[in-house]
């Protein structure tokens, strides 16, 4: 039957489709996959498997080199497209689309897949899959050369679609010796290169309160040049007993120092997302900075007990940690949010103190927020006057009324 003949054009093996069926099963873990060059069978597999509504969150397919920087959010083309750099800018893209997408207290797996396999016209370079998944606690690397001259091109995109489902398996946190099915190398491959986190695959897994420390000590440690995501920290997002990180589903931004949490910074929030039209409780976060431009940095154990403040028995809300003390430094953590702003951080919003000539000054944040797409929501005090006076505070007025930079 067609059912049992893997390896045919339109069919699937019974071993894969077992797997997909315990994926599926994952219902809390929501997955965005990104493919590119090849493992299209992978897409299919995964969403002609009934359940994959509970799972899959996106399963794309950008295929030309224009249209992967466009869905990586660059300006030019990557520089070589079949490469750990570029599976890993996908995966951390799927990644931060599931976050944005799937509801709030769901696990996360982004995966990105590019390949280089048989084409009409023979290729002088070898025949590459290379993947990379992320998840809030770890990423992982595969990469294989194919054989040339070994297999077809369905039979090659099948080998690269086996690798997907096996490097979303692994992801999924499914130990490797129940997973049902083989990857299908063949003699003449390469050698499989495997390169992952130090978290990954730890067992038995951290608990909530560990794994939040060990992530707080990473963001802490965040501030050394040169390392970038995944290896680097940038944003912790906690809500109950789920994180996700350098990633956030949050419209609207409420940032402070909670120290201590009140009635009013909950109040400000809920009205900033009403405002927009917007769930107070799936579209918001209130965010937290371990770095204050006038107070110096928190330590880990002061950012977990302001941490703790929003997981009470009685109030429970989403928490977004980051190392970024000014508004134009937190904007590109939430692209596209908007930042409902208090009598207090208007003030520091406009002074021209915190903004150095290098960056443009306080103009120069104000139009780098504009650009991100970052409108203010100004607060008003009671009895009091909706933003500050004097020198400056025109601009920010236009900015916090309209969400846009003077000039």
């Amino acid at each position: 039957s067609a059912a049992a003949a893997p390896g045919i054009p339109g069919t699937m093996d019974p071993a894969i489709r077992s797997a997909i069926e315990v994926l599926h099963a994952q219902s809390r873990t929501k997955v965005s996959v990104l493919v590119s060059g090849g493992a299209s069978q992978s897409l299919a597999w995964l969403l002609s498997v009934p359940g994959a509504s509970s799972t899959i969150v996106e399963a794309s397919a950008p295929y030309s080199r224009e249209a992967v920087a466009d869905m990586l959010g660059l300006s030019e083309c990557l520089d070589k497209s079949v490469s750990v750099d570029a599976s890993r800018r996908m995966a951390l893209a799927a990644y931060r689309r599931s976050v944005r997408f799937a509801p709030r207290g769901s696990k996360h797996v982004g995966l990105g897949c590019t390949c280089s396999l048989v084409s009409t016209v023979p290729k002088r370079g070898p025949h590459q899959c290379v993947i990379s998944t992320v998840t809030a606690d770890s990423w992982t690397d595969v990469s294989i050369d194919l054989a040339k001259d070994k297999r077809t091109r369905w039979e090659e995109d099948e080998t690269a679609s086996r690798l997907v489902i096996a490097s979303l398996w692994g992801a999924c946190g499914l130990p490797e010796h129940e997973r049902p099915f083989s990857v299908g190398l063949a003699e003449g491959d390469g050698t499989l290169q495997v390169s992952s986190s130090p978290e990954a695959g730890v067992e038995p897994p951290l608990d909530a309160a560990a794994r939040q420390r060990r992530l707080l000590r990473r963001l802490a440690a965040a501030g050394a040049r040169g390392a970038q995501p995944p290896e680097r920290v940038q944003l912790c997002e906690f809500y109950g007993g789920a994180v996700a990180v350098n990633a956030s589903r949050a419209r609207v931004v409420l940032s402070g120092s909670f120290n201590p949490l009140h009635e009013g910074h909950k109040a400000l929030l809920r009205q900033g997302a009403l405002l927009k039209g917007l769930d107070p409780v799936e579209d918001a976060c209130f965010e937290l900075s371990i770095a204050n431009a006038d107070k110096g940095a928190l330590t880990v154990d002061e950012v977990e007990r302001r941490v703790a403040q929003f997981r009470s028995p009685d109030f429970q809300a989403a928490i977004a940690v980051t190392a970024r003390p000014l508004l134009v430094d937190k904007a590109q953590l939430f692209p596209g949010a908007a930042f409902v702003v208090g009598w207090d951080t208007a003030v520091r919003l406009v002074n021209p103190e915190y903004y150095t000539a290098e960056g443009g000054g306080l103009l120069g944040a104000l139009r780098q927020i504009a650009r991100l797409g970052a409108p203010c929501l100004g607060a008003r005090r009671r009895g009091g006057a909706l933003m500050p006076s004097g020198p400056g505070c025109s601009g920010a007025r236009v900015l916090l009324h309209r969400g846009r930079s003077p000039g």
